[in-house]
């Protein structure tokens, strides 16, 4: 028997799980189904808090590539610019920088958020490579679509942005902080 605290106690038979209470309660449920309520209610919690990475397109914009570029060119300047960034170089992920789907304009609340996307090579589906990416700018919202600088996108292609062109990766929106900016 294993003890919990309540007054609780777990007993396992072979063809049934249940707990057992010195209380009695005034719940409809017998105290199993409300064991199994509370368990799934649990797992479901811990489900909605996981980040999820969801499936989008990436392709590639050698525009992104130079690092004195200034930002008044990306839809995301007014809010960099008000954090001090003044071109793509003076980003902390810089060259990982970019346009990002959830960015449909200028000033947008997602500016600046933070993305680890990932790509799957399909002939080799266990090799998967990694990046830590600053959105900036528009993406492509008709694709579901990153378009990142080239030197991103070669890193995660193995140095094949240009002959792939396009790609499907998945992307799980991170904290701020882990793209170094701290607002």
């Amino acid at each position: 028997m294993l003890h919990y605290s309540h007054k609780m106690a777990m007993h396992v038979n072979p063809s049934l799980l249940y707990l057992v209470s010195p209380h009695r309660s005034s719940s409809p449920f017998t105290t199993s189904q409300s064991f199994m309520m509370k368990f799934f209610t649990a797992i479901a919690t811990v489900l909605a808090t996981c980040s999820a990475a969801t499936a989008y397109t990436l392709s590639y914009d050698p525009v992104y590539d130079v690092s004195s570029t200034s930002l008044n060119v990306v839809a995301c300047a007014s809010v960099l610019q008000s954090h001090g960034y003044t071109t793509f170089g003076s980003l902390p992920t810089f060259p990982n920088i970019g346009g990002a789907p959830q960015i449909t304009g200028w000033g947008s609340p997602d500016c600046g958020t933070c993305w680890k996307i990932v790509y799957t090579n399909p002939s080799t589906p266990w090799v998967t490579t990694s990046v830590i990416a600053t959105a900036i700018d528009v993406g492509d919202p008709a694709l579901e679509g990153y378009n990142l600088s080239q030197e991103t996108m070669d890193a995660l292609t193995c140095g094949k942005a240009v002959q792939l062109g396009r790609v499907t990766v998945t992307a799980t929106q991170l904290s701020r902080s882990d793209c170094g900016l701290n607002w």
